[in-house]
């Protein structure tokens, strides 16, 4: 809806619990129509102002298309909420809702599927969540310290991160398996608990274990957000909501752009792997390659110089506290290398890593590569 080929905004107003949007619909006629998206908290009080003021609003758009959508957190009859007692705020709540619907001349689309789209979370999922976050942490100590690698400092922990990162596969395939394929199960006895409990009710084991479900469906969707999340790499916006479609967009936009699909070869396009790849290696090759033909000439250039403590600070070796305070520095979501770790798992297991982060910065300094 929201392509420029389908619906180009005209103009738009933000409410307390609710958007108005108006434009026009550029498939078939053109139409000029008005869309209400709501998001209406449990006040009573705020639903009133919330009904008085898009029902205004519509009161002066009846002879228009348009479309009032959203979650208004209210229902039209009792049979619609369950394990609640009928007060009299839910009286007054529902009277206010159906005169809302039918003053503005609203239709009510029948629900399709499950007969309730809320159900009351149950507080599970932190304690899981941080299970996971412990259970991590310890496997990467113990493979960590049983990498046995011999080299420089900048090699051993390149290799060591490459051990790990393999291990970490396959560790998280057998401790929380496909969280895709988990997500798919789980919704799926959710839905047969459902029309059961449609049908005939449930019993007490059949209420916990959808409880249950619910929790374990609310972790296994976060997780399937972490991942994306990591793979889009967009540091503007957080974790929260399950923006999957957006992420899944992103990582996609990603891998395209950084995707190289073929070169010019003496004015000639070619996609051929072997070519391309030897053309690129020629030009990195020709490109870096040294040059002993002097080809700047500093003579009699008077530079300033500095003092001998300054020398010793600036040609000493890094301390740790200076490699941490670099790293702290650096955005968590950021990633030194294309597809390897990032800066918020070097954080949080610098206590693990620390040694061999600053022996391979060390190294680096000395050497150069």
């Amino acid at each position: 809806m929201w392509s420029n080929k389908s619906f180009q905004l005209s103009s738009f107003v933000n409410g307390r619990n609710y958007t108005v949007l108006e434009g026009f619909w550029k498939r078939g006629n053109g139409a000029h129509v008005t869309i209400v998206n709501i998001y209406c908290t449990g006040s009573l009080r705020e639903k009133k102002e919330m009904w008085n003021e898009v029902g205004g609003f519509r009161q002066g758009q009846l002879s228009k298309a348009g479309c009032i959508i959203g979650d208004f957190n209210s229902i039209r009859r009792q049979e619609e909420r369950k394990s609640v007692m009928l007060n009299s705020d839910y009286s007054r709540e529902i009277k206010g809702f159906n005169d809302f619907i039918e003053s503005s001349e609203l239709a009510d689309i029948p629900l399709v599927g499950r007969k309730f789209t809320w159900f009351k979370p149950n507080g599970l999922v932190k304690s899981i969540i941080d299970r996971r976050d412990s259970r991590f942490k310890e496997f990467v100590r113990s493979s960590w310290a049983s990498y046995k690698v011999v080299g420089r400092g900048i090699f051993v922990f390149k290799e060591k991160l490459k051990k790990l990162k393999a291990d970490l596969k396959v560790w998280n395939k057998e401790v929380f398996g496909d969280a895709n394929q988990t997500s798919k199960e789980i919704q799926q006895r959710l839905d047969d608990l459902d029309l059961r409990d449609d049908e005939d009710g449930l019993d007490e084991s059949e209420r916990e274990e959808r409880k249950s479900l619910f929790a374990k469906l609310s972790v296994s969707k976060s997780k399937q957000e972490a991942i994306l999340f990591q793979r889009a790499r967009q540091s503007w916006i957080k974790q929260g909501d399950l923006n999957t479609k957006f992420f899944h967009s992103s990582v996609k936009w990603r891998r395209a752009r950084n995707q190289l699909h073929g070169i010019f070869v003496n004015k000639k396009w070619s996609d051929n792997k072997e070519e391309v790849k030897n053309k690129v290696r020629e030009l990195f090759e020709e490109r870096f390659a040294r040059n002993d033909v002097c080809q700047v000439r500093l003579d009699k250039v008077d530079f300033n110089s500095i003092s001998e403590a300054d020398n010793e600070m600036l040609i000493g070796d890094f301390s740790e506290e200076e490699v941490k305070a670099t790293i702290w520095g650096c955005d968590s979501s950021k990633s030194p290398d294309p597809d390897g770790f990032k800066f918020g798992f070097i954080k949080s297991c610098w206590d693990i890593l620390k040694k061999d982060v600053v022996s391979a910065v060390k190294d680096f300094a000395g050497y150069g590569s």
